[in-house]
């Protein structure tokens, strides 16, 4: 449900131990802004926290929305702690507040935005540099105080590619090498459309001749370019949704596709709800190795229904203008989507060759999950039912007049189908991560071997434990990631099933939760570290099975040194244990205000933070850094931040996760009344004091327990929530409640709306609602029919709206 640099400093040798000196931070600044706009939030994409492509939206503005959803969270601590909130945001328990004791120096609202307690990662990119660097493990890197540079892990040099002065002037927020090297892309003066999506200036920069390197521009309002993989200096861009190629030698033109028009046809990138809930890209068109092809999707809305929503615009404004997009909600009309071929030779010649879906999916609604090549002949293309509980992943030969899917592996589920990510391709297999079949007789997620000239299918790793993501595959090795060693952390492990990180060593130091990514031929390895400590970001080289320690690309020290002085909140992960036969163990991660016992001569107030969307996961293992505005809370209101992943979340195996299909919110509704009244037994907890927040799904959960009438919680706060599942997007919601057709019942009992009606008044706790109008995602409509139930019940609710096009604050 997303979720969102600092170049490295060294131009000769050093040991991986000597790290770079911290720098100005604004490096940050020039990440992609439509990647920007999508980063951690305050309570929503946090780092360890695991969204699953559900309600979601574009971000608020940044000050308005903290401010928004940080007076909403204080607002309702009130009602807890029976107090009123002076301007300083002051809050205090009826115990001594920790602001009271000179002995600890706490986190302020004001520290939550301060730029030395911000955690910077490192966004680097592998590329293939050509007659810059040679070879496929080079890192580009955007930086304010560096511009452009090139980081190469064999010789630890980096090379400056252009200069800051260039980067300030164009406004310049991503670039893109051409494998040549002669070239570079630049993006620039971006507008954020949706989640993944945006417009913006597009140069290029050349720098041959050296001695008179330019730059010029490629077109305005560009949705997306990319360079071909072969060293000719041709680029794949669109524009108005229609495909144009462009040789940067001879600064050639050729417009492929004529037929492309906003909520209509889109040609190379996504439409709203493919770019949402299926491909978390801004883009659908892929180059073949050699150049000579390219594959890319053609998505036609024609029959989408359009959402209309109001946009206010600044205040001059006299009228309200009306957004307008294709969205398809669950059991109406979806998009069309057809997969193309086009030879280099055919461009612009409508000449274009169409890659069916599987027979079985021809005469039925159907999805396309991905495109990738496996070499210059044949291209990969993974489909789905609109059921989501069968994917087939078929081949085809591009260089045939008819081609026709070639399926090499098919996978099926009780319920729906998990694709965690594409399929990675090698020479002669596909790895991909699918359930498999354990000794306790549960699934888990495994990485599975296909080889392709057979399709004989074999598991590589097996066990209860999941793996999360192939950070490298060749056709005789394997790095992943999984949860080996407990749901809530995250180790890398190579073929043969040895973890590389579990041990603590001088480079991995305490770290328990992992990420990264390799060059295509694993010869050097990108790891970020997320915690519990300050994280850091590590290049590696990869060799004999394990890791090398090359330099470290950022270490946080400035964070490091300023956190320091700070008293901060304690985490740890809890087992809930079961109460019935049929109810699992549950896990929670409690944040601690500093200076707590955790003894019975001091009670805290509690908030819930939930989510709890299907494969979503709270308990990571990440630094308390990471999560500032949480721990601020817990250390300003001397109270336990709680988030228990219920049933339905992942990593814990299909049986867990599969128990909420075709009825959302129920068992999670559960599951969190559970949680709470087992910390409500603790000694140091105090009972009467409970509140309960989420975002979008959490939002909805936050709903669920409002009308449970349990009077478990003494304040709700719902933000952008789902208020019946008719409202929301057909892609999402179908997977997990199927069509209305076929799941009436489970609309029915899962509506929100329809709870609020039959409660009994009395033993609701208080309630606020937050939400924006221009939400595309999660719609206001949602919170509109929410508003009127509960007027019409009577029952009393706070409400806050914003016209911020969004459905979660980020920070």
């Amino acid at each position: 449900m997303a979720a969102p640099v600092q170049l490295v400093q060294q131009t000769t040798s050093k040991s991986f131990d000597s790290a770079n000196e911290d720098g100005d931070d604004s490096s940050n600044e020039l990440e992609a802004k439509a990647s920007r706009e999508d980063e951690e939030c305050l309570l929503e994409q946090q780092p360890g926290v695991v969204t699953r492509k559900g309600p979601r939206s574009r971000s608020f503005r940044r000050i308005c929305c903290l401010i928004l959803i940080g007076l909403a969270v204080i607002f309702v601590l009130s009602f807890i702690l029976e107090i009123a909130i002076t301007l300083s945001f002051v809050l205090t328990s009826k115990n001594e507040s920790p602001t009271s004791s000179s002995s600890q120096n706490l986190l302020t609202l004001q520290d939550v935005f301060d730029p030395s307690l911000q955690t910077k990662t490192y966004q680097g990119t592998w590329v293939k540099g050509g007659e810059i660097g040679g070879g496929d493990s080079q890192i580009l890197h955007l930086s304010s105080t560096d511009g452009v540079t090139l980081f190469s892990p064999s010789e630890n040099v980096t090379r400056t590619l252009l200069d800051k002065e260039t980067v300030a002037d164009l406004k310049i927020s991503s670039v893109k090498l051409s494998p040549s090297g002669r070239y570079l892309l630049l993006i620039g003066d971006i507008k954020k459309v949706y989640r993944h999506s945006f417009i913006g200036k597009y140069y290029i920069h050349a720098f041959e001749p050296q001695e008179n390197t330019c730059t010029w521009l490629l077109d305005i309002d560009v949705q997306y370019a990319q360079w071909s993989p072969f060293n000719d200096d041709v680029l794949v861009y669109v524009k108005d949704y229609n495909i144009i190629f462009y040789n940067a030698i001879n600064s050639l033109y050729q417009q492929h596709t004529f037929d492309g028009e906003e909520n209509q046809i889109y040609n190379g990138i996504p439409d709203w709800v493919y770019e949402e809930e299926v491909f978390s890209t801004n883009y659908a068109i892929w180059w073949a190795p050699d150049g000579q092809h390219t594959l890319y999707c053609t998505f036609n809305d024609t029959l989408v229904e359009q959402f209309q929503f109001p946009e206010y615009g600044p205040r001059t404004d006299e009228y309200t203008q009306i957004e307008s997009i294709s969205y398809p909600k669950a059991g109406s009309t979806n998009p069309y989507v057809k997969v193309w071929v086009v030879g280099a030779s055919n461009i612009g010649k409508n000449e274009s060759l169409e890659l069916p879906p599987p027979n079985e999916f021809q005469n039925i609604d159907h999805y396309v999950l991905w495109g990738a090549w496996l070499n210059p002949s044949v291209a990969g293309v993974s489909w789905s039912n609109r059921r989501q509980d069968r994917v087939i992943h078929c081949l085809y030969n591009v260089n045939d007049t008819v081609t026709e899917c070639n399926q090499v592996y098919t996978q099926v589920s009780d319920a729906w189908v998990e694709v965690v990510e594409p399929p990675v391709y090698t020479s002669n297999h596909m790895f991909i991560i699918d359930s498999v079949l354990v000794g306790s007789g549960d699934k888990f997620l495994h990485v599975v071997q296909v080889d392709l000239q057979t399709g004989n299918s074999n598991p590589l790793t097996t066990g209860e434990w999941e793996v999360t993501h192939i950070i490298g595959a060749t056709d005789n090795d394997l790095l992943y990631i999984s949860t080996k060693t407990n749901p809530w952390q995250r180790h890398i492990y190579n073929l043969v099933g040895e973890c590389l990180t579990c041990d603590e060593t001088e480079w991995t130091g305490s770290c328990q939760y992992w990420s990264g990514s390799c060059s295509d031929s694993l010869e050097y390895c990108m790891l970020q570290c997320s915690g519990p400590d300050i994280p850091f970001t590590i290049t590696l080289k990869y060799e004999g099975g394990g890791f090398v320690p090359v330099v470290y690309l950022e270490r946080n020290e400035l964070l490091r040194e300023s956190i320091a002085s700070f008293d901060l909140p304690t985490v740890e992960v809890v087992t809930i244990p079961s109460n019935e036969p049929d109810e699992p163990s549950l896990y929670a991660r409690v944040m601690y205000p500093p200076g707590s016992t955790r003894e019975c001569d001091k009670t805290h107030p509690v908030l819930f933070y939930v989510y709890g969307g299907p494969y979503s996961q709270m308990i990571g293992e990440v630094a308390v850094t990471s999560r500032l505005f949480i721990a601020y809370l817990a250390s300003e209101f001397d109270m336990m931040v709680v988030s228990v992943d219920g049933r339905g979340t992942g990593f814990r195996g299909d049986s867990f996760k599969h128990s909420v299909y075709r009825q959302l919110g129920q068992l999670e509704t559960v599951d969190q009344l559970r949680g709470a009244r087992f910390f409500q037994e603790k000694c140091y907890v105090d009972s009467s004091h409970f509140a309960i927040y989420g975002s979008s799904y959490g939002g909805y959960m936050a709903g669920m327990i409002e009308s449970s009438g349990t009077g478990v919680f003494t304040a709700a706060i719902s933000q952008s929530p789902v208020s019946d599942w008719h409202y929301y997007d057909s892609i999402y919601t179908e997977r997990y409640m199927n069509l209305p057709t076929d799941n009436s019942d489970g609309y029915r009992v899962t509506s929100l709306l329809n709870r609020l009606s039959n409660v009994s008044v009395e033993s609701l706790p208080h309630y606020l609602l937050i939400h924006g109008t221009g939400d595309d995602n999660v719609h206001f409509q949602n919170t509109a029919q929410l508003i009127s139930v509960l007027t019409e019940r009577e029952i009393q609710y706070q409400l806050m709206v914003g016209w911020c096009t969004c459905n979660y604050a980020k920070s």
